[in-house]
């Protein structure tokens, strides 16, 4: 019989302790430890690395971030969403080039105007940053939890899901296609090989450009294009999506996630 839930107890104890770890590390400026090298992560990597960005800029301002509200869920927004540039490695350090007048005063300027603007989303809150850090790690922990329980899943590499493993409501999923997938990390080393699962997204609109963020960080990455329909492969997690271009000049987010592998067919259609 599948088990309820989608990953298991000792997956969602390890990923705990492994986001918490990468969290403390980036905040504390340190080198991501060997132990975690190996492990395919560079997405929550670069998402902690992001988030760590967002709530030094909001120091500056109102100590608040911006989250979501979905079907009761918070979902926290990435600053890059609004405009927000990349950083330099030392402007993310507190107590340093954030502090200078000109950085200080363009960011103060860019945080003043999303808060006014809200770029069209709606449900938009500001809460203290120190909340959203606390969701952020939560929502981090089940997505990564999902993905060690699949990897730890002795048919993950044959196309199958492990019975014991569970999908959506509890029930066993059917087959999911994967590939191989390889990665230069951005922490320097060799090329990292992992699973990825192949994945379809379809829109109403053909020549449209398709973009992913992981459900408990809303933060753009490409995905493929033109619709319709794209076909690309991610690692397992929880996922949300978009599209932009041709009549939409802005972002357009279909908030509902979908469990990779776990939804069957593997396909997800935005109506837009």
């Amino acid at each position: 019989m599948a088990k309820s839930t989608e990953y298991s107890e000792a997956s969602l104890i390890k990923a705990r302790s492994i986001i918490n770890k990468m969290m403390l590390t980036v905040e504390s400026y340190n080198p991501l430890e060997s132990d975690l090298r190996e492990i395919p992560l560079v997405d929550f990597y670069l998402d902690i690395l992001n988030f760590v960005a967002d709530m030094e800029i909001s120091k500056i301002s109102s100590n608040k971030l911006p989250v979501e509200e979905n079907d009761g869920t918070l979902i926290p927004l990435s600053l890059t969403i609004f405009g927000r540039p990349s950083l330099p490695k030392y402007a993310i350090f507190p107590g340093r080039d954030l502090t200078l007048g000109y950085f200080h005063r363009y960011m103060d300027d860019f945080y003043h105007n999303i808060e006014i603007m809200e770029f069209g989303i709606p449900n938009i809150k500001w809460i203290n940053s120190q909340e959203v850090r606390e969701i952020f790690l939560t929502e981090a922990t089940k997505s990564f939890a999902h993905r060690l329980g699949f990897l730890q899943s002795p048919d993950s590499s044959e196309e199958q899901f492990d019975p014991d493993f569970g999908g959506q409501g509890g029930e066993v999923s059917p087959p999911s296609s994967t590939t191989p997938l390889n990665f230069i990390p951005p922490f320097g080393g060799q090329t990292l090989s992992t699973i990825g699962c192949l994945f379809t997204v379809t829109s109403n609109t053909p020549g449209l450009n398709v973009h992913w963020s992981g459900a408990y960080y809303k933060s753009k990455k490409y995905f493929g294009g033109p619709t319709t329909p794209v076909t690309s492969a991610l690692q397992a997690g929880k996922y949300i999506f978009a599209v932009d271009g041709g009549p939409y000049v802005t972002d357009q987010w279909d908030n509902s996630p979908v469990t990779i592998p776990g939804t069957y067919p593997p396909t997800k259609h935005l109506n837009f």
